[in-house]
């Protein structure tokens, strides 16, 4: 008598972590964008305009695409905004344990990579870091997983989609896409290349007709010569940025820190990294160690001397972000290998630890989040409750976005000095009772007009990197213009 073969467990434990992670996600979004890039994000699923900054060129036209399908089941833009960021996280989780759905050590592992804090706070806020980690995922499930192994033209067809879109999603990531067609063997790399010139021409016509050739061309020139040389913290305007690279890395990527458990994460990082080093040393030869080292620095040495050289690092940690996810990955496949078979139990202790850590520090930073308002939010919060809108003009910098669609929009004006402030003020029809004006304006310390700091809104710097801390302060209107 034949003995019945036996079934693969069902994937019982997979479907509840994924639905763990979707309920965490959506609880743990915040009811407002964490910055000024966030609000034209938002503006722009009723009105697209790159010159408005709704978004900021060169448009996210993939990301944009995808609020605006997800507005049309939610009743307000942060709603889509929700939406979009839960569904990639999803999309991202199913993606890096598919490998074997049943296994109960892929779906934790899955499960450890998406809670790594930089990570989660991609896909629990309002940007296009969420669709750009799903696209990376759907690749990589072309380039590693045994399933469309078994047809070259589903590895080609994922691989491309994913490269494709996700430079429609961010640009940026360009040195970081581009690289993982290279990663296919050679005879798919023709077709994926194809796949993604297609996907790319989804996106790119759509964006040329409604923004118009020579007004993308403009605007995107503008804005890469801003981002270079005046704003934004590159090579040429910060020269020396490692600390910052560091700091974005391990601070914010993985939740390294000077508090009891930033020391305790930044000690089990350092324990784990080096078992799995020396595991994957004692499990692979010469050969094998070569060409997974050539591999990994295919895929992240590009990226690292992008961001390096030329990215906002000073005041966007996101920007390290697929360094990040690259390295939780590595982490979790030496979790995988460790309990795959035999292994030195410190590693089994590690790397188990780390995770448990990570989410702890990933959990209060999220809490944290919903409860602590950015500081333009906090702005529009006091403005509201102690100045009276028809007596008062406020005079801000990216913060006043916050203001856009209220009533004190009408009443705030951009300003990058105090002189333009004063300058603005003549052009008022009536002389208003009290002038706010907010650290963003420069020239306040140096003023010799009467005036008093009435609040200081700050966010904790893990949260917010550009800006943690906005001051408020009021002038006496009549002072304000004789001067």
């Amino acid at each position: 008598m034949s003995e019945t073969p036996r079934r693969a467990p069902a994937p019982r434990l997979t479907v509840l972590v994924g639905l763990a992670l979707v309920v965490s996600l959506a609880f743990a979004f915040p009811p407002w964008p964490d910055d000024w890039d966030g609000l034209g994000f938002l503006a722009s699923i009723t009105h697209f305009d790159l010159a408005s900054f709704a978004p900021h060129p060169p448009g996210y036209p993939v990301y944009v695409a995808l609020l605006k399908l997800a507005a049309t089941v939610t009743t307000s833009p942060i709603g889509a905004a929700r939406v979009v960021g839960v569904a990639c996280g999803l999309v991202t989780f199913a993606a890096l344990c598919i490998r074997s759905l049943s296994l109960p050590r892929e779906a934790l592992m899955a499960a450890a990579v998406c809670a790594a804090p930089l990570v989660f706070h991609a896909f629990s806020g309002v940007g296009s870091e969420a669709p750009a980690l799903a696209c990376v995922a759907v690749a990589g499930v072309g380039l590693l997983s045994p399933r469309p192994a078994r047809s070259p033209r589903v590895r080609a067809l994922l691989v491309g989609l994913g490269v494709g879109l996700g430079l429609g999603v961010r640009l940026s990531w360009a040195p970081f896409y581009l690289p993982l067609l290279v990663l296919l063997p050679r005879r798919l790399r023709l077709r994926g290349l194809v796949v993604a010139a297609l996907a790319c021409l989804a996106w790119a016509i759509p964006l040329i007709i409604v923004t118009g050739p020579a007004k993308l061309e403009a605007l995107a020139r503008a804005h890469l010569t801003g981002h270079m040389s005046v704003w934004g913290g590159t090579a040429i305007t910060e020269p020396t940025r490692v600390r910052f690279l560091a700091r974005d890395l391990f601070v914010d990527g993985f939740g390294v820190g000077a508090d009891p458990l930033g020391f305790g994460i930044a000690i089990v990082l350092a324990w784990a990294t080096v078992a799995s080093l020396s595991l994957w040393v004692s499990r692979t030869t010469p050969g094998e160690r070569l060409a997974s080292a050539a591999r990994a620095a295919l895929l992240t040495l590009p990226y690292l001397a992008w961001v390096t050289f030329g990215q906002n690092l000073r005041q966007q940690p996101r920007h390290v972000l697929p360094l990040v996810l690259v390295a939780a990955w590595a982490l979790a496949c030496a979790a995988r290998a460790a309990f795959a078979g035999p292994s030195p139990r410190s590693l089994r202790i590690a790397l188990p630890l780390l995770a448990a850590l990570l989410v702890t520090r990933t959990a209060i930073d999220a809490t944290a989040r919903r409860a602590i308002p950015p500081a333009g939010a906090q702005v529009l919060a006091y403005v509201r409750e102690h100045a009276d809108v028809a007596m008062s003009v406020l005079f801000t910098g990216a913060s006043g976005r916050f203001l856009d669609g209220t009533e004190w929009q009408p009443r705030t004006h951009p300003a990058g000095t105090l002189s333009d402030a004063w300058l603005a003020l003549t052009h008022e029809h009536a002389v208003p009772g009290v002038v706010l004006v907010t650290s963003e304006v420069t020239g306040i310390d140096e003023s010799s007009v009467p005036h008093t700091e009435v609040g200081t809104f700050c966010r904790p710097a893990r949260l917010d990197r550009r800006m943690p801390c906005l001051h408020l302060y009021a002038f006496a209107g009549r002072d304000a213009l004789s001067h």
